[in-house]
């Protein structure tokens, strides 16, 4: 709710990131960045919240969110253009997740941003890789990705591990604007010179299969009309070959045990004894709350026993167990 807002934001900028999509305080629906003397408007829009906006009121939604609809779109995109941007850039989630695709509902929102003054689209929440296109708008041309993928996460197989970082080239001569768009092909590691979960460039000149499959797939999904960054360079040693830690015999989980950790117990339709490891502290806080999903389509637990420690579980933990 409204504490998890304030918190993440407060954190986030404490780590020296800049934000924006959800406030804290009264401000503007947007931010402006000045790089090389060019005024870059951030935007951060999403068409839905994952289901949490149950846990706000009306008012809060309105005060604490950026909900997208085209009436409020229209109206931050002319505040921005009158503070002097030459740039719009709009961040959005949408989207279906697992889909590399992009549907209807993605394509139509990105041309009215196209038509309403957007002059580049970048999606997120699908968690896998979409296609990259270029709106043609009346004299305009409009990138659009249509989703990053991941970039970090606990994912370090298939679709969801791969992803791409969008590089804008933006130059400005007189009074016109040229923008220009490539990727760097990353993948969440799962391990890394000791480190766990770190994203790794791909290199154009990769010698590892793994990542030479990765690189089509990527190139594939984006399609044909961006290219990779030739700009930057970058040295990368093949990740750590390591092994999961979870290893399945049957239908019995084998997790080892560590201190740190909750083990949250059940029993399967035979009555076996399965486990699930879950931290007691994340960067130093302590876990309390199950979220939505968490066990989403688990079809063997059937008696759980959580931890006094946690004080909440999502209504929403186990759909479609």
């Amino acid at each position: 709710g409204a504490i998890g807002i304030g918190e993440t934001i407060d954190n986030i900028r404490r780590f020296g990131f800049i934000q924006t999509g959800t406030f804290k305080e009264h401000t503007k629906k947007y931010i402006v960045l000045e790089v090389n003397k060019i005024k870059i408007a951030v935007i951060a829009f999403a068409t839905g919240h994952n289901k949490k906006e149950c846990n706000l009121t009306a008012e809060g939604i309105d005060f604490l969110l950026n909900s997208y609809s085209e009436e409020k779109a229209e109206k931050i995109i002319n505040e921005a253009r009158a503070e002097g941007a030459d740039i719009i850039l709009v961040c959005i989630h949408w989207g279906q997740v697992s889909k590399n695709v992009e549907n209807k509902v993605q394509q139509n929102i990105a041309r009215k941003l196209a038509e309403l003054g957007a002059d580049c689209i970048i999606g997120s929440h699908p968690q896998v890789l979409q296609p990259f296109e270029i709106i043609k708008y009346q004299n305009k041309k409009v990138p659009v990705f249509y989703s990053l993928g991941n970039f970090i996460s606990h994912n370090t197989r298939g679709a969801k591990s791969r992803s791409v970082i969008a590089c804008l080239d933006i130059q400005k001569e007189n009074e016109s604007i040229v923008l220009e768009c490539s990727y760097i092909p990353v993948h969440t590691a799962k391990s890394y010179q000791g480190q766990k979960f770190v994203v790794l460039p791909i290199r154009k000149d990769t010698d590892d299969e793994r990542d030479k499959k990765r690189l089509v797939i990527i190139e594939n999904t984006l399609g044909k009309e961006i290219a990779l960054n030739k700009n930057i360079v970058y040295k990368v040693e093949n990740e750590d070959r390591t092994e999961d830690s979870a290893k399945t015999v049957g239908n019995k989980f084998m997790y080892a045990n560590a201190d740190g950790y909750i083990r949250i117990t059940g029993l399967d339709s035979q009555c076996n004894t399965l486990s699930y490891d879950i931290p007691v502290e994340i960067d130093n806080m302590p876990v309390r709350e199950i979220s939505c999903m968490a066990f989403q389509g688990n079809q063997i637990m059937k008696n759980i026993n959580f931890s006094k420690n946690i004080e909440y579980v999502s209504e929403q933990a186990f759909k479609d167990c």
